[in-house]
């Protein structure tokens, strides 16, 4: 995939990685407010724990990926520059 492509991809799903990750937080923060805490909700803490972490992982490469993007386009340019001198 072209850098510019990813340049303008990424972004977005760096961000809406972040959205997932809030949600599934918060998510977390009401059942660990539940008056009763069964069997049930401590299987989805769990899988809400293996799902934040996850999308940590998983925005965490997005990033990588902006950031490599991001350096080969510019060490790109820097040597267009540099030979149109």
């Amino acid at each position: 995939m072209s850098s510019n492509l990813l340049l303008q991809l990424l972004p977005t799903e760096i961000n809406l990685d972040a959205l997932k990750i809030k949600q599934r937080q918060l998510e977390q923060e009401h059942l660990r407010g539940l008056a009763q805490f069964g069997e049930q909700t401590f299987a989805t803490l769990k899988r809400l724990e293996r799902e934040i972490k996850d999308l940590e992982s998983e925005k965490t490469d997005y990033l990588k990926s902006y950031n490599d993007a991001f350096a080969k386009l510019s060490n790109s340019t820097c040597l267009k520059n540099t030979k149109e001198k």
